[in-house]
């Protein structure tokens, strides 16, 4: 039995053949030519694959790759073990099939690089690429405005790319649409770029369904549609695109798109379907990246790793198994996965399905320290208990500060335990540091009480926080700070930090207001326009409202540009006095009418 070429002549040991591998994010090929190692076999005398190497290599350890067997192109729907395929290091779904040399970007460029070669098939690779290169002009043109690119002759780069596109070249269409996404080189345009993903997509081309995808899921250049996005990732997925394929397994684990939804100016960000919801199929599809994807998708690795170990921590779509959980989080950490390396350390501190160190649990935590904050709230308590390392509160200090200073959402547990750990060995945690300046005010600046202001603003979420933050605004109003004293006089008038009082309200806003506040100013026109505290008067909101409009400094925003009205100066000034006209157009609508029938009395 032997295993042959597309075109019947049989692949034999030092071949130098095109390996192609297609990155999930962008088009590019790591090591496309490689020198065929031997023919791979499993246990049992079946052929699977070839084992590859770089043709430079001396030995088949530096690099391996197995090219999925010719008469099962298709995936797999069931993991094969890697015990049962010695030598081989990772298995891919793609084969060599020589008429498509076409797919292959940059590969033209390599045409004298084949030449070098006498044995194995350079030659005949060489022939076919510049036959190729002749009948499909859109590769050769996408190759020379990568070289235009690189020579920063960027008129050249879009007038190629341009004409790769219209040829029909789909890389070539995605990065069209990647520059007018990012409006660099190109005027951005959303709908500009989504119209050409849409074109590469209908060419199957498995990176523009991804950014398809993600289109439809943020509504970028058309409406959000999450049905039609999750049905162009479950296509790019099966056309081989490693980043599709995590989306879906995320999607599956979590029950939305968290693969394009990663930020909550997205609608529908974080809003969980529970039927959607699927550990046994998320965990099958991380599965299937860890066994089939190439090592050069090394992020999409990283992150599978990672969410296996996870499933395997707390037991979600499988059994719990720590022995597992350290096995992946030991595979995503020896990626760069700074979260898996502090969760490697964690199961090294308390001996989870490893024995116990803590000798590495804390060189590994001192790794992603500053990275990952849940690192140094590790450090500093075992600085603090003196576990594993000697005792000392300095180093606790530093790890701690770096947990209370951080602005992260979610954290709130974390900087509650860092507090407390502070008060076990010093008197000068951040509240109560609150708690000296208010005893001692006349010792402190007002640049000095907002610095103190700034650094409690992430202990919100605890009740003496929020006294002691709404104490030293009320401090900094006192001494006559303007913006302190509108944002007192806004929580009493709401009833935010304090309790509601409009006779305290009404002080600091005026306060603030004598001092030319804006935001002071249109408060009190709100105030005058409701009957907030002040009686109510339509003639004074207004003149309130009038006296708190602001114009844009023109250093930065002209107001006329040839004569005619600067768009952004308009822009800038509906921005800043938003509230304002808002008022003034209310007290418009407000005034009672004159009735025309009424001119007989005069």
């Amino acid at each position: 039995m032997s295993l042959q070429y597309k075109n019947g002549e049989e692949i034999r040991e030092g071949d130098v053949v095109i390996w192609l591998n297609q990155n999930g994010e962008f088009y590019q090929f790591d090591q496309a030519i490689m020198k065929v190692w031997n023919v791979a076999k499993t246990n049992d005398g079946e052929l699977v694959g070839v084992n590859l190497m770089p043709p430079e290599a001396e030995s088949p350890m530096q690099m391996l790759r197995a090219l999925v067997r010719p008469n099962d192109p298709e995936s797999s729907g069931e993991i094969m073990k890697m015990s049962d395929v010695p030598g081989l290091y990772t298995i891919t779904r793609w084969f060599l099939p020589l008429q498509q040399v076409s797919k292959s970007l940059g590969l033209v460029a390599r045409i004298d690089y084949f030449a070098e070669h006498e044995r194995g098939h350079g030659e005949l690779i060489h022939q076919i690429i510049q036959k190729k290169a002749e009948q499909y002009h859109g590769i050769y043109q996408y190759y020379l405005a990568d070289q235009a690119y690189q020579a920063r002759d960027f008129q050249r780069y879009i007038d190629l790319l341009r004409y790769s596109a219209q040829s029909g070249y789909s890389p070539a269409m995605c990065q069209l649409a990647q520059q007018l996404f990012i409006g660099g080189i190109l005027q951005k345009s959303l709908e500009g770029s989504f119209n050409w993903y849409r074109e590469a997509a209908s060419k199957m081309d498995s990176i523009a369904l991804y950014q398809l995808a993600g289109c439809y899921a943020r509504a970028q250049g058309t409406e959000q549609d999450l049905q039609k996005s999750l049905q162009l990732l479950e296509q790019s997925s099966e056309q081989g695109c490693w980043a599709a394929t995590l989306g879906l397994a995320a999607y599956y684990r979590f029950g939305w798109l968290t693969c394009f939804l990663v930020n909550p100016v997205y609608p529908n960000y974080g809003v969980v379907s529970d039927h959607v919801i699927h550990p046994g199929q998320a965990l099958y599809l991380y599965h299937r990246i860890a066994s089939q994807a190439p090592e050069t998708e090394k992020v999409v690795l990283a992150n599978a790793y990672y969410h296996l170990a996870w499933m395997y921590q707390d037991g979600i779509g499988t059994k719990r198994d720590y022995e597992q959980c350290v096995y992946w989080y030991q595979k995503s950490a020896d990626l760069g996965n700074s979260v898996a390396i502090n969760n490697l350390a964690d199961k090294y501190e308390h001996g989870l399905g490893i024995p116990l160190d803590l000798d590495m649990a804390i060189e590994l935590y001192q790794q992603v320290a500053g990275r990952v904050i849940a690192a140094d709230l590790s450090l500093g308590r075992m600085y603090v208990e003196g576990r594993g390392v000697e005792q000392d509160f300095e180093l606790a200090r530093k790890h701690l500060n770096v947990v209370l200073e951080a602005r992260i959402d979610g954290i709130d547990t974390m900087q509650a335990e860092a507090m407390q750990l502070f008060a076990s060995f010093t008197e000068d945690s951040p509240l109560q540091q609150a708690q000296h300046v208010l005893k001692n005010a006349r010792d402190y600046s007002i640049e000095q009480i907002s610095e103190q202001i700034r650094k409690i603003d992430s202990f919100l979420h605890m009740d003496e926080a929020k006294q002691l933050f709404f104490k030293l605004f009320l401090l900094n109003a006192q001494k006559g700070e303007a913006s302190s004293q509108y944002q007192v006089g806004y929580w009493y008038l709401n009833g935010f930090y304090t309790e509601k009082d409009l006779e305290e309200a009404a002080y600091w806003i005026q306060k603030a207001a004598d001092q030319k506040d804006s935001y002071a100013e249109c408060k009190i026109g709100y105030m005058y326009e409701n009957g907030l505290y002040f009686n109510p008067d339509l003639d004074l909101a207004e003149k309130w409202y009038e006296r708190s409009l602001r114009t844009p400094s023109t250093a930065y925003y002209p107001e006329y540009i040839a004569g005619q009205l600067n768009p952004e100066y308009l822009k800038m000034y509906e921005q800043m006095n938003s509230e304002a006209l808002s008022g003034l157009v209310r007290v418009e609508q407000k005034r009672p009418k004159r009735n025309k029938w009424l001119f007989w009395k005069k």
